[in-house]
């Protein structure tokens, strides 16, 4: 309900030039800036597959991949069936 609340505020924020995003720990962030490369490759590969960055996971299409700290490299770790 508060998430909902504060969407409804940011839009009547973006004409003041004002921006409202979630607020993510320093290692959430970190992740995701890891994830965001490699989901502007797979845009490019599959220009029609929808992409999203989900907290700290990177879902395209029916896979799902995530940052390896321990490998430091992305890997998939499920893929759904089409």
């Amino acid at each position: 309900m508060a998430r909902k609340k504060g969407r409804e505020r940011d839009a009547k924020l973006t004409q003041s030039g004002v921006r409202v995003n979630e607020d993510f720990s320093e290692d959430v962030r970190d992740v995701r800036r890891k994830l965001f490369p490699h989901m502007v490759e797979y845009k490019n590969a599959y220009p029609e597959a929808q992409c999203f960055l989900g907290y700290d996971k990177l879902i395209c299409g029916n896979e799902t991949f995530v940052y390896d700290a321990g490998m430091e490299d992305v890997r998939e770790v499920s893929r759904l069936p089409p």
